[in-house]
């Protein structure tokens, strides 16, 4: 009987010596929310032992919890045993809510005296009232109002800048190739002629295709330059599917 005693003294003992040396902390923003503010509370305990616990969670009638991550047991900066929890909570009503009654206790024991964590007052304000009046309410409230009509403006100016930028580009485009055909040599065949050369012999040297990259560049669309300078410039060009493709270019 005696030897019983002794050992519930030393279980009582080692308890309270793990409570002692955790230290709890709790964290939670100071500052006023409204009724469907969501707020964040940490907790965390770190122990100088490998101790896993549990948490009963802090509760209130007008801050719902929403969720519960654990953040597993770690070693801390202090070389201590470190674990810890984040909740976060939905106001629901206006007043002054206590956020208590968590308590910390032992993996798998939650029979067992815990620790009970440190109390949170929240205050949760409520929405301004509005004075009464005849007047009818606008559908859009006068700030929303000038948000949209600055958008608007906002919009109609992009769309008129993105309107000048092609027409000066298709200007650049079109002087930049009549400066390219001023530029060549008068005795340079036409590039449906040069085409029809190169179809006339079923085939397309890397010679000829690097000539029609330099001459026809501006009058070239865009794939068939694309192909041409395959074949002018690596090895991965194909010459069927070339000689295909300028077969294209001169029905176009």
């Amino acid at each position: 009987m005696n030897g019983f005693k002794v050992t519930l003294l030393f279980s009582a003992l080692l308890f309270v010596a793990g409570s002692v040396a955790a230290a709890v902390k709790v964290e939670l923003e100071d500052k006023d929310r409204f009724p469907g503010d969501l707020l964040e509370m940490r907790v965390s305990v770190s122990e100088r032992e490998y101790v896993r616990r549990d948490l009963n969670p802090p509760r209130h009638p007008h801050l719902r919890l929403l969720s519960e991550q654990s953040v597993p047991v770690f070693v801390n900066e202090e070389s201590e045993y470190e674990q810890g929890w984040i909740l976060v909570y939905q106001a629901v009503e206006p007043g002054d809510a206590s956020l208590g009654g968590g308590v910390l206790f032992y993996a798998g024991n939650e029979d067992a005296e815990g620790i009970a964590i440190e109390e949170k007052r929240v205050r949760v304000a409520s929405f301004e009232a509005m004075l009464d009046h005849d007047e009818v309410e606008p559908l859009i409230p006068e700030m929303d109002r000038k948000v949209r009509s600055g958008l608007k403006v906002w919009i109609a100016g992009t769309l008129l800048l993105g309107a000048f930028v092609a027409v000066v580009w298709g200007a650049v485009r079109s002087k930049r190739g009549a400066f390219t055909n001023e530029g060549r040599d008068s005795k340079t065949p036409s590039l449906h002629a040069e085409i029809e050369r190169i179809l006339s012999r079923k085939t397309i040297s890397r010679l000829d295709a690097q000539c029609l990259v330099r001459e026809y560049k501006m009058d070239l669309s865009p794939s068939s330059l694309a192909s041409l300078e395959k074949v002018a410039y690596s090895k991965k060009g194909e010459t069927q599917a070339v000689l295909a493709q300028l077969e294209k270019e001169l029905a176009r």
